[in-house]
């Protein structure tokens, strides 16, 4: 046979045929990955060769994030994160203690998974639900008091000339508070895997390839329909936030024209006229009672009015031995301070109970997440259906046939074996017999 020589040393290099195209250059490699990918890449390679997934401590850490425990209390922990705040809303609780005792445990939950899955997971890191998971776990600054959130014992207050001002700041207010709650919906996600025809139970029985795929499609489906009700749900208020105000304007409105009436008392008091004095507080005195009047049939109106002096720093003062007014209205202060708006001029100010509207936001707020999170659960569940009725059963069936007839294949073989192997062994005997001393005998 003849020989083949060996290559050279000086010849050239052979050519990597796993190298695309574009990475093979005059004497260097180009990596057209991104920045990202490249940093995950360097994590895993480095945790791979440490072996840390596979050690007990990631195992053990993964197998409990992935259990039914805590996934039942990551569950009751977004729902907290999603309603808390609007059922305190709703209930009208005067203080933060309660809400910010309960979403501090919520976001002291999230930030453990976040960081236990980016530890133990290889998948996780840098994907969909990584940075998903992650705007959630920020979005919970905005909730907490102490941090970032609302604090139910401030008073809403609207000074003199922020009116318009204040349209705007509070449209942008709801729209990142609604972006805020809607990336925590990336983690109801997790909901479509415990719904019938998603679990991973049902798939015991079927092919291991068809298995992997289901599974497969179904986390692409889970992120798709994740990410596009989110960005509907975002995106959508911020369209409208520098339209003209649709809002009640009158109460502005109202707070402006006393101020005027007002400003005339407090020259004339200025100037020690005493008749004008009479004169502008009955004028006062009637539109106030014709203020109070006007917000009889609404489910939102003025409980308080007062004269008196807006400091410097903007904190008014009233004065009712000054001036003080005699009314009647059938709006109260509510017990939360946060359901009460104050409209201050230079010389009176005007409070608003706004209880109920508050409540309807709070409650339209939670109809619209229920809404959201059905909107996905269903559609996810479609989606997945129509899928494996499309692709999945077809390839499950022809897996089926394949692994039948490899199985007749295999079991020919193992037969042919064993006949050769009888053959074999009758050969054998009857060289011994040939060899025997009694045969040569």
């Amino acid at each position: 046979m003849a020989k083949v020589a060996p290559i050279s040393e000086e010849g050239p290099p052979p050519l990597d045929c796993k190298r695309r195209p574009s990475q093979i250059g005059l004497g260097h490699e180009v990596d057209n990955r991104s920045l990202l990918r490249r940093l995950r890449d360097n994590i895993r390679s480095f945790a791979e060769q440490t072996g840390w997934y596979d050690s007990t401590t990631a195992t053990s850490m993964r197998k409990f994030l992935r259990g039914r425990f805590f996934g039942a209390l990551a569950m009751i922990a977004l729902f907290l994160a999603l309603f808390l705040g609007e059922i305190f809303v709703l209930a009208q609780v005067p203080t933060n203690t309660e809400l910010d005792v309960v979403l501090t445990f919520v976001f002291a939950i999230f930030i453990f998974e976040w960081i236990g899955l980016t530890l133990t997971d290889a998948s996780y890191i840098f994907g969909f639900f990584f940075w998903m998971d992650l705007l959630g776990t920020a979005s919970m600054l905005m909730d907490i008091s102490y941090m970032l959130g609302p604090d139910a014992t401030e008073i809403e207050r609207v000074t003199e000339g922020a009116n318009q001002d204040n349209v705007i700041v509070v449209r942008a207010a709801r729209a990142a508070k609604l972006g805020a709650r809607a990336g925590r919906l990336s983690r109801a996600v997790k909901l479509l895997k415990m719904l019938p025809g998603m679990s991973d139970k049902q798939d015991e029985q079927k092919v291991k390839m068809a298995r992997v795929i289901s599974n497969q499609l179904n986390t692409v489906l889970s992120t798709r329909v994740a990410f596009l009700t989110i960005c509907v749900v975002v995106v959508l208020p911020l369209m409208s936030m520098w339209q003209y105000p649709e809002m009640d304007d009158s109460m502005g409105a109202w707070a402006e024209l006393l101020g005027r009436n007002a400003n005339m008392f407090h020259q004339a008091l200025v100037s020690g006229d005493v008749s004008q004095q009479q004169v502008y507080a009955g004028i006062m005195q009637s539109e106030v009672v014709r203020f109070m009047g006007s917000y009889q049939d609404f489910s939102y109106g003025p409980f308080e009015a007062c004269y008196g002096d807006l400091g410097s720093s903007g904190e008014f003062i009233c004065q009712p031995s000054v001036l003080n007014f005699n009314y009647s209205s059938r709006f109260v202060s509510p017990t939360r301070k946060a359901s009460i708006r104050q409209f201050s001029q230079e010389h009176v100010r005007v409070s608003y109970n706004m209880r109920v509207p508050h409540q309807e936001e709070s409650a339209s707020g939670m109809c619209l997440l229920c809404f959201i999170v059905l909107v996905m659960c269903i559609f996810g569940l479609l989606m997945s259906n129509s899928i494996s009725q499309v692709a999945l059963l077809p390839l499950e069936r022809m897996l089926s046939v394949v692994r039948e007839r490899c199985q007749q294949i295999f079991k020919y073989t193992t037969d042919l074996k064993d006949d050769d192997e009888s053959e074999e062994e009758e050969e054998e005997y009857d060289q011994d017999i040939e060899h025997s001393s009694e045969f040569q005998l």
